[in-house]
């Protein structure tokens, strides 16, 4: 038999269209998402200025096809600052925030080097 979860959406302005977060039972973390046009709001939010994985999406201008880009940073925030000045084709992010995705981002980044393949085109 399954085990059974329940996920807790809060609509953080009201809006389904707005920033979400969402947790699941007997989970440590939480998830973010909301659209670009509120990206200064989820940047504020406490979750940014720690380390974690984070999924920008958008269309490829190349392709017209839909494009995710999975990223890591020791500080969200000012990470993906820099994706939203270089990638102005980037329209949604999320950010899984969770204590074991911590501790993973810290140990993945070291030694990591050039391994963008997911981002050229966004």
């Amino acid at each position: 038999m399954k085990e059974t979860a329940t996920v807790k959406i809060f609509l953080a302005l009201g809006d389904p269209g707005s920033i979400r977060t969402a947790e699941i039972s007997n989970w440590t973390g939480k998830a973010i998402a909301g659209p670009r046009s509120q990206m200064d709001l989820i940047l504020q939010r406490e979750e940014a200025k720690k380390p974690g994985v984070y999924f920008l999406t958008g269309i490829n201008p190349e392709t017209g096809k839909e494009r995710v880009y999975i990223g890591e940073a020791e500080v969200i925030r000012s990470r993906v600052k820099g994706h939203l000045e270089e990638r102005p084709s980037v329209k949604k992010i999320s950010l899984p925030v969770n204590i074991a995705c911590t501790a993973f981002c810290r140990w993945s980044s070291k030694g990591r080097k050039g391994q963008d393949g997911l981002y050229k085109g966004l």
